[in-house]
């Protein structure tokens, strides 16, 4: 497959006149979200610990078509893997890291709807994360909340790379809304259809108390070709999983999430991923844009995996994450991060890792 890319130096300044020029036509909504990250570990022995610095921009635009169309056009790059790029982990320490500094297309899609917004079809090329499927308000953003990827999306859903899909969305009563994705598994634009990953979901929205909080369920498989760990010499099979993801309010000011998945340990490393956690908004009451986060989460390896690799000493992986997000003005957000990590890739003999992070994010 031939792509086109730009460096990320030459087209940055276009992408930003771009949005500026599109920003004045009728009809045209554009926005960009920058996200720098310097990290440094303590803890890995066997690899070095270092500071590693990592830079993003995501730029996107939308545009109506009529009373209910809508295109959108995401366009990525960035510069650096990070401290991930170094460290055999389930959870990751920073999944803003983009070690891609060519200017390439993220997401392409048009998006229809009926019934007042109710029902909607979106077709392209698309990403089921961002599309909400195992969505989360208080652990949903690597920019804005928890840095760690296994705080943003389950860790244990076999995502593809973005690539051609449809989601389809409707919501029939009040409170309820049930989502479809189906997305060519491989994200290769040839011979779409031979392998697919489909997930479906149901979304509660209840108000307890007056307080909002999304409730999501959901499975998925994913038709790509997966080794069995315990018969490699076997033909390939696929992967599914299922999953739940809360978040709910208790207060106007503090809320809390969990997140529950499995996968097929036939063909997976880690069978099972939980979390949980909690954000508190204007912890200080002249501070009102400051956010405080924690999470604590583990993963578990499937006994297929542990039982074909017999002589290393598997457990649990552990990781916690505390952040503060200070914001400066309506735009800059400066967020401190501290995380930590026990038996990184489920080795119990693998030391703890701690890493010390600043993020700096600018939306507008």
């Amino acid at each position: 497959m031939k792509t086109v890319t730009v460096g990320i130096c030459t087209v940055a300044p276009m992408l930003f006149a771009a949005g500026a020029y599109a920003g004045g036509i009728e009809g045209i909504q554009w926005g960009a979200s920058a996200v720098t990250v310097v990290q440094g570990t303590t803890g890995m022995a066997l690899e070095g610990d270092s500071i590693e610095a990592t830079a993003s921009l995501d730029m996107e635009a939308s545009c109506a078509a009529g009373d209910n169309g809508l295109f959108f056009v995401l366009l990525e790059a960035g510069a650096g893997a990070g401290c991930d790029g170094r460290l055999e982990s389930l959870h990751g320490l920073n999944a803003a890291a983009d070690d891609n500094g060519n200017a390439r297309l993220g997401e392409l899609w048009y998006q229809h709807s009926w019934m007042d917004g109710s029902v909607a079809l979106r077709a392209g090329m698309v990403n089921p994360g961002s599309a909400g499927f195992d969505g989360n308000d208080v652990a949903g953003g690597e920019a804005e909340q928890f840095l760690s990827g296994a705080f943003v999306n389950s860790p244990v859903i076999a995502f593809p790379d973005n690539g051609f899909g449809i989601v389809a969305t409707a919501a029939p009563v009040r409170m309820l809304e049930i989502g479809l994705a189906l997305q060519d598994a491989e994200a290769s634009w040839s011979g779409i259809g031979e392998a697919v990953f489909g997930m479906a979901e149901l979304r509660l929205t209840p108000e307890i108390g007056g307080l909002a909080g999304n409730y999501r369920v959901y499975g998925w498989l994913n038709g790509a070709d997966h080794q069995l760990i315990a018969s490699p010499e076997e033909e390939p099979a696929g992967n599914s999983g299922f999953g739940i993801s809360f978040d709910q309010h208790v207060t106007e000011a503090i809320a809390l999430f969990c997140r529950y998945g499995f996968q097929d340990r036939s063909v997976s490393r880690f069978c099972s991923a939980w979390s949980a956690g909690a954000q508190w908004s204007g912890l200080a009451a002249a501070r009102p844009d400051d956010v405080l986060g924690v999470a604590f989460g583990s993963g578990t390896v499937g006994d297929d995996y542990a039982e074909a690799n017999p002589d290393v000493p598997w457990e649990n992986e552990y990781h916690g994450e505390l952040y503060y997000r200070i914001g400066v003005g309506g735009n800059l957000a400066v967020t401190p991060d501290v995380q930590w990590i026990r038996n990184p890739g489920g080795v119990s003999t693998a030391d703890d890792v701690t890493a010390l992070g600043l993020r700096m994010h600018l939306a507008f």
